[in-house]
């Protein structure tokens, strides 16, 4: 599922119509981190912080950033018949840059918070990032 030569990350739409294409992410960054709601952090009357949520691994999820600079981004809006490609909301099975978070879970099926395209149109550069969490 990564792509040939240009990355090793791979991101499939469920159901399909949408994956990141070859010349859309080369040079491609990748962040992870917990998601805001992995935890329930509060102090206790002694000023002790303690986690509401320890031990309940369903909380224990993640989020992704991708960003690139490139000659073109990803079909994120239409493809050529119109409907839209990747909409907000949308799942999709991530294969993360290696060693990303240190973990041996490398494969994760996630769902699309949004995503922008910048285009600098004199230096032909398109920019895009898109926000992934794990569901």
């Amino acid at each position: 599922m990564a792509l040939s030569d240009s990355t090793l990350l791979g991101l499939t739409r469920t159901g399909g119509g949408f994956t990141l294409a070859e010349f859309s992410a080369r040079g491609i960054s990748m962040q992870m981190s917990e998601i805001d709601e992995a935890a329930d952090i509060v102090r206790d009357v002694n000023y002790n912080l303690i986690n509401l949520l320890d031990g309940i691994t369903a909380a224990q999820k993640y989020k992704f950033s991708l960003s690139c600079e490139d000659m073109e981004s990803p079909g994120f809006a239409a493809h050529g018949d119109g409907r839209i490609a990747f909409r907000k909301g949308d799942k999709a099975t991530l294969i993360c840059l290696p060693d990303l978070g240190a973990t041996a879970q490398q494969t994760f099926t996630v769902m699309n918070l949004g995503w922008t395209v910048t285009r600098d149109e004199w230096n032909s550069i398109t920019s895009w990032s898109l926000e992934l969490e794990e569901v």
